[in-house]
């Protein structure tokens, strides 16, 4: 489904959380696991002792990362598709994974593949969030992509 920008809706909380329609946005809370998981950036900075000053600062900065994971992601588009086709993998069965750490790279590859290579031997802490967001996309045709920007830190990004 294509989507323009000015459409598209965002947690009124955490204002992290994008969707494409409010029963997406719906779904994500009741039972994609949003409403565990979501905190405002002034809840996450004051659990560490951060001002408000900070709390902006890291908005903007995951402003930044959504636009640059994004950017990549269209940039790529065509390549993952293609990736898709040569290797004969369904692309709802695939996730784009994402990495910002040193030079940019995006990576095409089946979910069992990701959770051995990204989940399993990396120990991530939000492990059955990025799996259920997989599920749940999948299930609306929605190739999901995750975007890793420090350490063992991984940030799921969708696109229809």
């Amino acid at each position: 489904k294509q989507i323009r920008k000015e459409q598209i809706l965002q947690c009124g909380k955490c204002k992290r959380a994008e969707y494409c329609s409010r029963d997406c946005q719906k779904d994500d809370w009741f039972a994609g696991g949003h409403k565990q998981n979501c905190k405002s950036a002034e809840e996450m900075v004051k659990n560490v002792g951060g001002s408000e000053r900070d709390a902006k600062k890291m908005q903007s900065q995951e402003r930044n990362v959504s636009m640059v994971c994004g950017k990549l992601f269209r940039e790529n588009l065509i390549g993952i598709v293609l990736d898709a086709i040569l290797n004969e993998w369904e692309i709802l069965d695939c996730v784009v994974f994402i990495s910002l750490l040193g030079s940019p790279t995006i990576e095409l590859m089946p979910v069992p593949d990701f959770k051995a290579k990204h989940i399993d031997s990396q120990g991530y802490e939000h492990y059955e969030l990025i799996m259920n967001c997989i599920e749940t996309n999948k299930a609306k045709g929605i190739l999901c992509g995750v975007c890793v920007t420090m350490g063992t830190k991984c940030e799921t990004d969708n696109e229809p």
